[in-house]
C-alpha cells in the first residue's frame, strides 16, 4: 500500500519568518557581534561589528536557516544555511523559526526547490527583486512526515557535499595546472620530460625579454611564427537558420569552442567570406571584443567562417605548434600582454597590430609537443571532473523533481513508517490520493569506495578486502559528523594524540574524530582479508567524507594507534586510492604507504625523541617507561616501537608493556554498532 500521509502546507505554517534589523552605518564598528549582510550569504568574509547589547536584534547562530527576501536572482536571493560564527541579522533577510515537526535541511531544499517560482512572482527589475513577507508566507510546500522528510534531506546533502567536494577538486586541478603551465614555460622540459632546474643548472638559462628562460629558446613576435594574423569579415554577413557556423568572440572560450547559442550564414555567403579570412583546422582564434583575449583552436572537421571579433592566427607550424601556441597564449604572461594593450584604448578591443606583436617563448618543436602534451593530460583531468560535476548536478536537479514534488516517495523502514502514523504532529486534515502504481524510489545504493587505501598483510585475498570494506561503508551509514577539511583534522589532532596516553583512550577517538568529519569504524576482518585498516571516501572523487576503518586483528594498543593513524595519513596527505582492479598489484611499500608509517611514527613519537632514545639502545624497562611520560604516551606505543625497530618482539610482549586491550576494543566495537 503507498503511504498516503503527505498533505500541502504554506511556509508560514512551516515556520516564521523575522526580519533584521536597519542597522545605519553609524551603528558600525569594528568589535562586538558581525553583522550578517547579504553580502555575507554568499561567502564574503568583510563584516561591520555591532558594539552595543543584542538585545532587540536577531541573533543568528550557526546552522540558522536565512532567507534574503531582496536580491538579485540566481545569487543572493532565496535561502541560505548559515555557517559562519554568532552574528545579527541585517534587513533584508528573514531568520526562519521551524515549527515542530520540520526538518531544517528539508525545508532548505524545498526552499531551494521553490525559489526559481518565487523569483519569478517577485516584484523589482529583470536583476534585483523581492518579495514580501505576507507574499512568501502563502507558497506551498507538499510536506511529508518528519522520519521521510529527514530521509529526503540526507538524499539531496549527500548530493550537495559530493558537488561542493568534486568542485574543490576542480578548483586545485585548475591552479595546479596555471602553476604548472607558468613553470613549463619558464624552465621547459629535457629529453627525458623533466623540469629544467635554473638553480642547479645555470648554465643552461639565461636572461630575456619574458625573463629568465632555457637558453635554447627563442623569443620572438608572433607574427614571426604566422603565416596570416587578421580577422573576421568587416561586413554584417547574410545569416541563415543552418548551414556554416559563422563564429564571435562570444563563441571562443579558453581552450575551447562553445557553439550552443551560435550563427549559420548559407554556402555562398560562406565562400565569399573565406576569400579573406578562411579559418582552417588547427588555426588559432582569439577573441577580440568584449572580453579579450581568449584562446581556442579549430578543432579537426570544423568549417567555420568568423565575424570581425574574432582574430584568426594562421601558424608556421614548423617553428610553432597549435597545442604550444595555445597553451603559450593562455599563459599569464602573454595574457598581461594583452591587457596592457586595452589599457592604451577606451574600448575594450584587441586589434590585429597587438596580436602580432605579442612576444611568446619558443622552444623546439620536440619541446612544444612535451610540454603541451604534458599541459592536454592534465586539462584532461579537468575535463574529466566537469564532467563528473555536470552529471551530478543534473541528478540534483533530477532528485529535487521527483522528491520534492512528491513525484517519487522514499522508502522507510516498517517502524518510522508506523510512528509517522500514530502520532506526527503534521497529520493531514484531508490525503491527497496517490494511484496504486505510484513510483518509490529504491533505496540509495551505499556508496562503495571501489578505490580505498589499505593496510594488510601479506597473501591478503583482494576479494576479501574488498568485501570487508563494502562492510565498512554499510556500518557507517548512519554516523553524523562534521564536514571535513584538512584544517578541520589538523584543529582535533591535539586532542587525539592525547588520547594515547591511557589504554581507555581508544574509546573517545570516534567522538574526536567526528569533529573533523571523519567517520570511524572497528569492524572484525572477514576470513582471508588480513586487513588491519582501510582509508577511503564515501563521495570518491569529490574526498569530503572520508571513512577510516581498522579491523580486530591484534589486540594490542599500539598497533590500534598505529594503524589509525597511518589511515588518518591517508587522508590527510591527499593520497590516492587504490581502484580495486589494481589491488593484485598494490605495493604496500609504495611512496605513499611509506609517506603514512612516517607521519604515523612521527605523531606517535616526535623524532627527535626517538632517535635520541635509540641511540642508546638496547634499553631497560625503566628506560622504556621513562620515554613514554616523557612523550605522554601509553608504554604499549614506545615498547612496540621499540619491538619494530630491533625485530625483537619477545623483548618486548610481556604485559607490563604490552597489554592485551582485547575488553577496550570489544567496549569501543559495541559503541559503534549499538550492541550491548
Amino acid at each position: 500500500m503507498p503511504r498516503l500521509d503527505v498533505q500541502k502546507k504554506t511556509l508560514g505554517q512551516l515556520c516564521r519568518f523575522e526580519n533584521g534589523s536597519a542597522f545605519r552605518p553609524e551603528d558600525w564598528g569594528s568589535h562586538g557581534l558581525p553583522i550578517i549582510r547579504i553580502q555575507n550569504l554568499n561567502g564574503s568574509t568583510d563584516f561591520n561589528c555591532f558594539e552595543r547589547s543584542s538585545e532587540g536584534h536577531v541573533v543568528v547562530n550557526p546552522g540558522d536557516l536565512l532567507f534574503s527576501w531582496s536580491g538579485s536572482r540566481g545569487t543572493s536571493f532565496g535561502p541560505f544555511r548559515w555557517n559562519g560564527a554568532k552574528g545579527l541579522l541585517n534587513q533584508h533577510i528573514f531568520k526562519l523559526h521551524l515549527t515542530s515537526g520540520v526538518d531544517p535541511s528539508w525545508l532548505f531544499q524545498s526552499l531551494k526547490h521553490l525559489t526559481p517560482t518565487i523569483e519569478q512572482d517577485a516584484h523589482g527589475a529583470s536583476g534585483l527583486v523581492h518579495i514580501k513577507k505576507s507574499e512568501l508566507e502563502g507558497y506551498e510546500l507538499l510536506t511529508p512526515p518528519l522520519p521521510e522528510q529527514r530521509r529526503i534531506a540526507e538524499i539531496l546533502d549527500t548530493l550537495d557535499r559530493t558537488i561542493e567536494g568534486t568542485q574543490r577538486v576542480i578548483e586545485k586541478l585548475q591552479a595546479s595546472r596555471q602553476g604548472l603551465l607558468h613553470d613549463l614555460l619558464k624552465r621547459g622540459l629535457d629529453e627525458r620530460g623533466q623540469l629544467r632546474d635554473p638553480e642547479q643548472n645555470p648554465q643552461q638559462f639565461e636572461s630575456t625579454e619574458l625573463g629568465i628562460l632555457p637558453r635554447d629558446w627563442n623569443v620572438t613576435q608572433l607574427q614571426n611564427v604566422a603565416h596570416k594574423i587578421t580577422d573576421g569579415d568587416h561586413h554584417t554577413p547574410k545569416r541563415a537558420s543552418s548551414g556554416v557556423l559563422l563564429l564571435s568572440a562570444r563563441n571562443v572560450l579558453n581552450g575551447e569552442l562553445a557553439l550552443d547559442d551560435v550563427d549559420y550564414v548559407p554556402e555562398q555567403e560562406y565562400q565569399r567570406m573565406i576569400r579573406r579570412c578562411f579559418p582552417e583546422p588547427g588555426d588559432i582564434l582569439i577573441s577580440c571584443s568584449g572580453t579579450i583575449g581568449r584562446v581556442a583552436a579549430i578543432p579537426a572537421g570544423m568549417r567555420c567562417c568568423l565575424v570581425r571579433s574574432a582574430a584568426l592566427v594562421k601558424l608556421n607550424q614548423t617553428q610553432l605548434t597549435t597545442r604550444f601556441a595555445e597553451w603559450a597564449l593562455r599563459s599569464s604572461g602573454t595574457q598581461a600582454q594583452i591587457r596592457n594593450t586595452q589599457l592604451q584604448a577606451a574600448q575594450p578591443n584587441l586589434f590585429q597590430g597587438a596580436i602580432q606583436q605579442l612576444i611568446i617563448p619558443l622552444p623546439s618543436v620536440d619541446e612544444q609537443a612535451r610540454i603541451a602534451g604534458l599541459l592536454d593530460g592534465f586539462q584532461n583531468r579537468v575535463d574529466t571532473e566537469l564532467s563528473k560535476l555536470d552529471k551530478l548536478q543534473a541528478l540534483k536537479r533530477g532528485l529535487m523533481d521527483d522528491l520534492l514534488t512528491g513525484r517519487v516517495r522514499v522508502p522507510l523502514p516498517a517502524a518510522e513508517v508506523e510512528d509517522s502514523d500514530a502520532g506526527h504532529p503534521l497529520r493531514p486534515a484531508a490525503q491527497i490520493a496517490v494511484p496504486e502504481d505510484f513510483p518509490v524510489i529504491p533505496t540509495m545504493p551505499a556508496l562503495v569506495p571501489q578505490p580505498a587505501m589499505y593496510r594488510a598483510a601479506a597473501g591478503a585475498d583482494t576479494q576479501a578486502m574488498s568485501e570487508w570494506t563494502r562492510q565498512l561503508v554499510e556500518a557507517v551509514q548512519g554516523q553524523r559528523v562534521a564536514t571535513y577539511t584538512p584544517d578541520a583534522l589538523d584543529a582535533v589532532l591535539p586532542e587525539l594524540m592525547g588520547l594515547t596516553s591511557d589504554r581507555q583512550g581508544l574509546l573517545k577517538v570516534p567522538d574526536v574524530l567526528s569533529k573533523a568529519g571523519v567517520r570511524f569504524m572497528l569492524l572484525p576482518h572477514t576470513s582471508q582479508s588480513k586487513t588491519n585498516g582501510a582509508a577511503f571516501y564515501l563521495d570518491e572523487p569529490g574526498r569530503t567524507q572520508p571513512v577510516v576503518g581498522l579491523s580486530l586483528r591484534y589486540p594490542y594498543l599500539d598497533v590500534f594507534w598505529f594503524n589509525l593513524l597511518h589511515e588518518l595519513a591517508h587522508i590527510r596527505l591527499g593520497h590516492a586510492p587504490v581502484p580495486e582492479e589494481s589491488l593484485e598489484e598494490y605495493d604496500t611499500s609504495s611512496p605513499d604507504e611509506q609517506a603514512a608509517n612516517g607521519w604515523a611514527q612521527d605523531l606517535l613519537i616526535p623524532p627527535d625523541e626517538w632517535q635520541a632514545f635509540f641511540a642508546r639502545h638496547p634499553a631497560s624497562d625503566p628506560q622504556l617507561f621513562h620515554l613514554a611520560r616523557r612523550v605522554g604516551r601509553h608504554i604499549s606505543i614506545v615498547a612496540g616501537r621499540y619491538g619494530h625497530e630491533t625485530k625483537n618482539w619477545s623483548r618486548v610482549n610481556p604485559p607490563k608493556l604490552r597489554p592485551n586491550v582485547t575488553a577496550e576494543l570489544k567496549a569501543l566495537s559495541n559503541k559503534l554498532t549499538g550492541e550491548p
